[in-house]
């Protein structure tokens, strides 16, 4: 797990990557049990979004979907912790997994 993190610091001081922490402290969030991304083609603008579960994947392109789905990004980013903060987390936690704590 520490590699794992270490690799996510070093993605999140790339210009083009944001990395933020939600904690479990946030407790529940509209996207609990679910993961998905948001994909924008740049030729021609065009969005969808992909969802992935145990036995199945879709893309789903329609307005309600794209809008549903860019909301509850929206408020994820908005509960995470910020740039600064979630690089603090990272490394706080990738220390305590160097000393076994």
């Amino acid at each position: 797990m520490r590699e794992q993190l270490e690799l996510l610091r070093e993605l999140a001081d790339l210009q083009h990557v944001t990395l933020q922490v939600l904690p479990f402290s946030t407790g529940t969030h509209a996207s609990m049990g679910t993961s998905f991304t948001i994909l924008r083609l740049h030729s021609n603008g065009k969005r969808t979004v992909y969802v992935e579960d145990l036995t199945s994947a879709d893309h789903l392109g329609r307005p309600h979907h794209l809008d549903t789905y860019t909301r509850v990004y929206d408020r994820l980013r908005m509960a995470a912790l910020g740039l600064n903060e979630s690089q603090s987390v990272l490394t706080q936690v990738i220390d305590e997994l160097g000393t076994g704590r």
